[in-house]
């Protein structure tokens, strides 16, 4: 492949994941985390509050399907993308939070 590409990474969640079929106990996360930086081009990856194989940002806090129960979600970016949303379009960070909150 010539040129760069966007890596959209949503692994099996280190902590909450661990309850699944095939989930975070067959996930070598430091070696995702290597190649996660090693990509070419935007890299968005996606976990839950307690991770720490990347230095991760809270993105927002979300109502789960279960009753009564919320899912802090947390991202990390190539580059600093995430800062960059926030610091030129603060509305529309607010906005994407308060539908992913409902």
């Amino acid at each position: 492949m010539t040129g760069k590409a966007t890596w959209f990474v949503d692994p099996p969640y280190q902590v909450a994941g661990r309850h699944y079929r095939f989930g975070s106990e067959s996930v070598n996360y430091k070696n995702l985390a290597t190649w996660c930086r090693s990509r070419k081009g935007q890299v968005i990856v996606c976990e839950n509050e307690g991770a720490d194989w990347l230095p991760f940002s809270d993105l927002a806090d979300t109502k789960t399907t279960r009753h009564g129960y919320r899912s802090k979600e947390v991202i990390w970016t190539s580059g600093s993308a995430v800062q960059s949303i926030k610091a030129s379009a603060p509305k529309e960070m607010e906005a994407l939070q308060s539908m992913v909150a409902e």
